[in-house]
């Protein structure tokens, strides 16, 4: 079976979340915001890849650590596995428990 976005745009609205549905203490970029998204009936999610300094896809948006993270760092100058120790702050800067997600984590999930 063929699928055409352009067609279907025509016919239906199609919801498309952009780096899934955050808020609160949910930060963007997140399975959960994924998650959240699907379940308020998203039909596509957008999402932010990026790669490691060891060649490892990971989901976040490029130039936004300190507004996500609350450290001046550079992700894609690090390691995969240091990476994904890093949890997200929400929008008071306040520490989570969410972590960054690999892409092929968003994947399978």
């Amino acid at each position: 079976m063929e699928f055409n976005l352009h067609e279907k745009a025509k016919e239906n609205i199609i919801v498309v979340a952009h780096r899934g549905a955050s808020g609160g203490n949910i930060p963007c970029n997140t399975m959960t915001a994924y998650e959240i998204a699907l379940k308020q009936g998203a039909d596509m999610i957008e999402v932010d890849v990026s790669c490691s300094k060891d060649g490892k896809l990971f989901l976040f948006h490029p130039g936004m650590e300190i507004e996500h993270l609350n450290r001046d760092i550079s992700l894609p100058d690090m390691n995969y596995e240091d990476i994904m120790k890093i949890k997200y702050v929400n929008y008071d800067r306040t520490p989570t428990q969410f972590s960054i997600a690999g892409f092929d984590d968003f994947l399978e999930q």
